[in-house]
């Protein structure tokens, strides 16, 4: 499976996992939104440190937008690999509104979304 995703405590983790596209995420964030531990506003640890592609052109946008629409209240931490990954990441932080956040450091995202 190229995502899974955990509810601990008040945190959510996604984490990828391999080739990954754009409806697999939307799929697994519906996932998280709808699960009954999930409350409005958690933060979401979004782990894509393992994730063997970046975004098809255009899709951070759509990602962005997403982000609003599935969890419009919820802070999430983008955590990345390298540092390829993370400028793909920080575009996308850039167009959602403050609520997501580009990290290479899985300690500072956490202390973030704290």
């Amino acid at each position: 499976m190229p995502f899974a995703y955990a509810i601990v405590d008040d945190l959510a983790v996604v984490r990828g996992y391999g080739p990954v596209d754009f409806a697999m995420w939307h799929e697994v964030m519906r996932q998280v939104v709808n699960d009954p531990r999930f409350t409005e506003g958690m933060p979401i640890l979004l782990d894509a440190s393992e994730v063997a592609n970046a975004p098809q052109p255009g899709e951070g946008a759509v990602i962005a937008i997403r982000w609003r629409a599935l969890a419009p209240k919820s802070r999430g931490a983008i955590l990345t690999a390298g540092a390829a990954e993370l400028g793909v990441a920080q575009q996308i932080a850039g167009i959602s509104d403050q609520r997501l956040r580009a990290f290479t450091d899985r300690e500072a995202a956490l202390a973030w979304l704290s």
